[in-house]
């Protein structure tokens, strides 16, 4: 990042010098001496030019481009800014040290680093779009039939094992067996025909939906609750219970299945699946992979022609292996 900064710093001033200069006889500029060397802005150029003027270039290209699909909108400063402050309280709280400071051991500053930040939340819009344009109808159809369900309503009791922190192995398993059996009761309480709100308002220590006689908010398997109570849940007929007491980390639940919604259906869905699936693959193991062929290709699209031979040359050996 120093180099990259250091490299625009020096073109900029490279051409705020022009002009300016004493120029040797052969009418090159002269940016620097030494004993009896003169270093003129050519060669400077050159070596510049050898060493980043690829990188540089594409960037240049690069940014353009995403400012072009991706016109800076209210909202997309507002998630640029969200993520800058994300940033800097990690470091100042987390890290305890001046995120300016940071940011300048970098090259940045607050102004330009929020400048990177946009350009990079643009461009990962314009590859999201590039892995979403290639997932398949069955791919997003296998997602819907695994993953998407209707919300489910139920009550619980949930029974927890006792726990002291001077608590021995064989405490601790007789404090589980205890509730387990206390679970078994309850179910048999429910068999004779017993009200089971009633019942959770009782025993459960679940003392939050107890209040309600065990109800839940309505849930599906995106809500964050365990994989044994929701997959006991989905199992469920409408209108029954946990015939044995379902065991999570928490303890030991009885549910009672009281609805079961109509999942969403698939065309309205099609749409949100696909950029879950691009945000996966994004996030997976083939995610640089999937940057620079979308970056290459949205630049063929945009007639990228690259004048210079020599940065031509080598922009097309580091891209000769990318096929869109």
């Amino acid at each position: 990042m120093k180099k990259k900064f250091l490299v625009v710093t020096l073109m900029v001033l490279l051409l705020a010098g022009c002009g300016k200069n004493p120029k040797l006889q052969d009418g090159k500029e002269v940016i620097a001496s030494v004993k009896d060397k003169n270093i003129t802005v050519e060669e400077l150029y050159n070596a510049l030019k050898e060493r980043y003027g690829t990188d540089e270039l594409i960037g240049l290209v690069d940014d353009y481009i995403a400012d072009k699909e991706y016109p800076t909108t209210d909202e997309i400063t507002k998630a640029v800014n969200e993520q800058y402050e994300s940033q800097k309280k990690q470091n100042e709280e987390y890290y305890n040290v001046d995120f300016k400071v940071v940011l300048a051991n970098y090259g940045y500053t607050e102004e330009s680093y929020k400048k990177a930040l946009l350009t990079s939340y643009k461009q990962q819009m314009i590859v999201l779009e590039y892995i979403k344009s290639l997932i398949t109808e069955e791919q997003i159809k296998k997602y819907y039939d695994d993953n998407m369900y209707g919300k489910i309503t139920a009550r619980h009791i949930l029974i927890m094992p006792k726990k002291t922190e001077n608590m021995t192995d064989n405490q601790a398993k007789a404090s589980k067996k205890e509730a387990y059996n206390l679970a078994v009761s309850l179910i048999k309480r429910l068999d004779n025909g017993e009200d089971f709100a009633t019942l959770a308002k009782e025993y459960s220590d679940d003392t939050v939906s107890a209040e309600n006689g065990g109800l839940l908010e309505p849930f599906d398997n995106n809500s964050g609750f365990v994989t044994e109570f929701w997959e006991a849940s989905l199992k469920l007929e409408v209108g029954k219970y946990s015939a044995t007491p379902v065991e999570s980390q928490y303890g030991y639940h009885i549910i009672l299945k009281e609805k079961e919604d109509e999942r969403t259906p698939y065309e309205d869905v099609k749409e949100t699946i696909k950029s879950t699936l691009a945000s996966q693959e994004l996030n997976g193991d083939n995610s640089n992979e999937y940057i620079s062929k979308a970056l290459y290709n949205i630049r063929k699209q945009y007639n990228l022609e690259i004048l210079d031979n020599d940065i031509k040359s080598t922009y097309e050996e580091n891209t000769k292996n990318i096929e869109g």
